[in-house]
């Protein structure tokens, strides 16, 4: 069995180096691994450590540049679509979880044969301001895709098979959780420990999780749906009271014209944009990353 660590890193110049020294002291000589770092271009040194720790250890271990600050959840399926693993572990540079536990979590995958095991966080370090917003964010997206497992989190082992079944999935705003899980696979999460974050701060600020949060909504809910039904259906209601009260000559003199009109073009717009938001699969997105992105392996 070969292991595939997917580690996704921004402004990590200060932790991925002992991320890879625990990596190795819980996994060699144990199993065959490859370690994947994928540098989100953040304003820092992570890049030039990557290249050092590629340089310096004897083992697998590829780097990869995104052309530009992508995201996690970019940076997240980039890395797993280099993967060439049996399994594939994802997890943070900034060793909140402990590879150590790693082994239990590969070993409930197994024994259970199930698709992917979440690792969640028995208590979250984060601030107040995040930890609510997260949960919001969740219960929202959870209501409504019900296929979405309530115990998604980042550090995630999975197999292969679900991984390739990622590369033809609709990704309109790339949320890896809401990809892996279109297929309706066999999802288990486990407690594992929380560390505190030892680095900074997370990047995930309070105005990144709302644009987060929002975007998540337009991609994964059906709310333009919603617009879309609702302003077309008032429109149209609206026209019809009107041309039966004031006729169809005096509309348009009627300033309630500027409503239908308003009505109508809001209604178009939500229709072009949820056919245009769901056309990209994961695999498409890949590949035009991919011609940008420098790599090292």
């Amino acid at each position: 069995m070969k292991l595939s660590f997917v580690v996704p890193v921004y402004k990590g110049e200060k932790t991925i180096e002992r991320l890879t020294d625990k990596i190795f002291q819980h996994f060699k000589g144990l199993t065959d691994f490859e370690i994947i770092f994928v540098n989100d271009c953040g304003r820092d040194n992570s890049w030039n450590i990557i290249r050092k720790i590629i340089k310096e250890r004897s083992g697998n271990i590829k780097g990869i540049k995104l052309d530009k600050n992508r995201g996690q959840h970019f940076a997240t399926l980039i890395g797993l679509f280099h993967s060439t693993g049996d399994i594939a572990v994802t997890i943070d540079e900034d060793i909140q979880y402990e590879p150590g536990e790693i082994p239990h979590l590969i070993n409930i995958l197994e024994t259970g044969n199930y698709d992917m095991v979440y690792g969640v966080p028995d208590t979250a370090i984060h601030n107040n301001i995040r930890n609510i917003g997260s949960s919001i964010l969740k219960r929202l997206l959870i209501l409504s895709n019900p296929g979405i497992h309530p115990d998604y989190s980042s550090l995630r082992i999975i197999k292969k098979e679900l991984i390739n079944n990622l590369k033809n999935a609709e990704c309109p705003y790339f949320f890896i959780d809401a990809c892996l899980c279109k297929k309706e696979p066999l999802i288990i999460s486990e407690k594992v420990s929380h560390n505190k974050r030892e680095n900074g701060q997370s990047s995930y600020t309070f105005t990144k999780l709302l644009i987060h949060f929002i975007k998540l909504i337009f991609a994964y809910t059906r709310f333009l749906n919603w617009i879309k039904v609702c302003s077309l259906l008032l429109s149209g209601l609206l026209l019809f009271y009107c041309i039966i009260t004031v006729g169809f000559v005096y509309l348009f003199k009627s300033k309630d014209l500027i409503i239908i009109i308003l009505l109508l073009i809001l209604g178009s717009a939500s229709y072009f944009v949820s056919t245009d938001i769901r056309k990209k699969t994961s695999k498409q997105v890949f590949n035009n990353m991919a011609m940008n992105s420098e790599i090292i392996i």
